[in-house]
């Protein structure tokens, strides 16, 4: 079988072209055997099957990876050729290669992951704790680290796969990116905020997003007083009622939104919103969702360009 290799996106055709087409090529490092949370896997060969069990940090680091699944959990009952399904971020790859919907995270379809006959299945914790006698006796079942940060598990899924080349190319993006940032916006205050009916959340230096921006040299605004609501992570997500609003310091505010349909401005026409000084001085910007709360190497970096566009807009207004 032909294996799809690239970085960031891009594919580039592995094997060796002959007379009679393609030609297998032996997998150096293989067998191999792979320790994890639930134990440890063996892999014969390189594996070609692959099934995802979850659509943003595990899928997108497949199909940065080069590695694009057969299968993948998705969001939402639609199969994998509704583009709503995926993640924005990957949308396009996904689709392009063909990635099939297994169902969602929650309940992925066992006998349909045992029709494809997969080489390995990569899955988070949460659902190995009642899925992983099952799935493992479909195929190896590696379980990535459920953390929010996507370099540990894109690393894991990279050792199993034997592209830590690609891996480590992808982070040094990624730093590439941190370092233009904090070249031109070091020590700038963002918020990131996501809307609610009656509050809001503050996402925190400990989210999947404030992690990278505080690498990236930016200041993330947190309350004062401990509402955190993710108690795995104290500092990723805090609850934030809307009479705390104008205590909110931050030069910057982006709005995390899952449908940039959504009415940002008139969500902001809230009084209370109105006497938060970056609101009453228009220094916002609605942001894609899922590419700043969970993501893989190709939300992050989305996220990251995101934010330099925003700051970049905002210092060149200044000037």
């Amino acid at each position: 079988m032909t294996r799809l290799r690239g970085l960031a996106g891009g594919v580039a055709l592995a094997g060796l072209l002959g007379a009679g087409g393609l030609v297998g090529v032996a997998h150096a490092g293989y067998p191999k055997t792979i320790e994890h949370e639930f134990g440890e896997i063996r892999l014969a060969e390189k594996p070609e099957v692959i099934v995802s069990l979850e659509p943003a940090a595990v899928t997108d680091s497949l199909i940065a990876l080069g590695f694009p699944p057969a299968l993948s959990a998705t969001y939402g009952l639609a199969g994998g050729d509704d583009p709503d399904v995926w993640p924005p971020a990957i949308r396009e790859q996904a689709m392009a290669a063909g990635i099939r919907s297994v169902g969602t995270t929650a309940e992925p379809n066992l006998e349909a992951i045992a029709v494809v006959q997969p080489d390995l299945i990569i899955a988070y914790p949460w659902q190995a704790a009642t899925l992983y006698r099952q799935l493992s006796l479909i195929a190896p079942t590696l379980v990535v680290p459920f953390v929010r940060d996507f370099r540990p598990p894109m690393q894991l899924i990279a050792e199993a796969l034997d592209a830590t080349a690609e891996a480590d190319a992808l982070i040094e993006e990624l730093r590439h990116l941190q370092q233009a940032i904090r070249q031109a916006h070091g020590g700038t205050e963002i918020g990131i905020v996501r809307p609610r009916q009656f509050a809001a959340w503050l996402y925190g230096p400990g989210s999947n997003a404030g992690r990278l921006l505080v690498e990236a040299g930016l200041e993330i605004e947190v309350p004062v007083e401990d509402s955190s609501v993710t108690p795995d992570s104290p500092s990723a997500i805090y609850d934030l009622s809307l009479e705390r609003v104008p205590g909110i310091e931050a030069e910057f505010l982006f709005f995390i939104l899952y449908n940039l349909e959504e009415p940002l401005d008139r969500y902001l026409q809230h009084p209370v919103w109105q006497r938060a000084d970056a609101v009453a001085e228009d220094a916002v910007q609605g942001v894609q969702g899922i590419a700043w709360t969970n993501h893989g190497p190709l939300g992050a970096l989305e996220m990251l360009r995101e934010v330099k566009q925003a700051l970049d807009a905002r210092s060149g207004a200044a000037d």
